[in-house]
């Protein structure tokens, strides 16, 4: 495999985190790995970008429950999707389509709880880092570090689209998702809450065929934080339209088909600087947890510190554990 000088496989620091990184991942047949939590969540993901996770079981899903052999194929189409475009060209990190001369490495927190992709472009002379980590309070924690190299321009403008596709509506068990996913996708509603990032995604009914009432109660939700100016779309579509060097439009409405969490965005990066977001998202929330978490965003002045302070608790959580059972 090819390797610089920082980016040998081994034991490294990323972002102050202590990892083991394994560079050239994309030259390796794909591989699983687990990615751990000191409280109930659960994720399961291909060296390749596809994954599940979720909270207890697999009947609270954040991505439809897949195998071993079926995740190394749904990056596709389902999970994390991100997207920059500098002038004409367009670059698409983390994919199958690695691009010509881009350099890809994987990384996991050698306390086990975090895992990082990371790939650089030299042409755009940018690299992007895409974490995953958990939190007990807030879920999901995806949060993405873009950077520009000290070459080129003073200033470099970059369109971009992250997110997360295919989320799986509240109440939508792995039962019903394998057997009848068209079924769920028809009675899912995703909806951005008022003027805020967050959105929900739901079932406007139980899956039941009986005249009766059957309220679906529970909900995922989807929340943003880093670029307050970004589009928001619930439309997976969005991707297609900016492949094509099309406007995004917002949708913060979406019926009848699987949701998606997308920002899009133009930024301007200087040399050397570096531009970081997150995505969070949790799973089987009650309105109750909901209308909370719509308070919070819109007391909390800076989510994104809350985040980190979250993120490192659970770390120190999980240290613990490993430290009374001598691991």
């Amino acid at each position: 495999m090819r390797t610089e000088p920082g980016h040998r496989e081994g034991l490294c620091e990323i972002d102050g985190i202590a990892c083991y990184r394994v560079p050239d991942v994309d030259r390796l047949p794909p591989f699983l790995l687990t990615v751990v939590s000191p409280s109930e969540h659960w994720l399961y993901v291909s060296s390749n970008g596809g994954l599940t996770a979720g909270r207890v079981n697999n009947d609270r899903c954040l991505f439809p429950y897949r195998t071993d052999d079926l995740l190394h194929h749904v990056h596709a189409f389902s999970g994390p999707w991100t997207g920059i475009r500098v002038g004409d060209m367009l670059w698409e990190p983390f994919t199958s389509r690695l691009t010509p001369g881009s350099r890809r490495d994987l990384a996991r927190s050698v306390s086990g709880d975090r895992i990082v992709f990371e790939e650089t472009n030299p042409t755009m002379g940018l690299t992007v880092r895409a974490w995953w980590a958990f939190s007990d309070a807030s879920g999901f924690v995806r949060t993405v570090h873009l950077e520009r190299d000290s070459t080129g321009p003073r200033e470099l403008e970059v369109g971009i689209i992250d997110g997360l596709r295919e989320l799986v509506a509240g109440g939508a068990g792995t039962g019903v998702m394998q057997s009848m996913s068209c079924l769920v996708n028809a009675y899912t509603r995703a909806e951005l809450v008022d003027d805020s990032t967050l959105a929900t995604v739901a079932m406007e009914s139980a899956l039941v065929d009986r005249a009766e009432p059957a309220e679906s109660l529970r909900a995922t939700t989807v929340w943003s934080t880093g670029i307050p100016e970004a589009t928001l779309s619930l439309d997976p579509d969005a991707i297609h339209a900016f492949t094509r060097g099309q406007d995004v439009e917002p949708t913060g409405l979406l019926r009848g088909r699987a949701a998606a969490y997308l920002l899009t965005a133009p930024l301007v990066l200087e040399a050397g600087e570096r531009m970081t977001w997150s995505i969070v998202a949790d799973v089987h929330r009650s309105q109750a947890q909901v209308a909370d978490l719509r308070r919070r965003l819109a007391g909390d002045e800076d989510l994104a510190d809350s985040l980190a302070r979250e993120v490192t608790e659970s770390t120190r959580a999980l240290d613990a554990i490993l430290v009374d059972t001598d691991g």
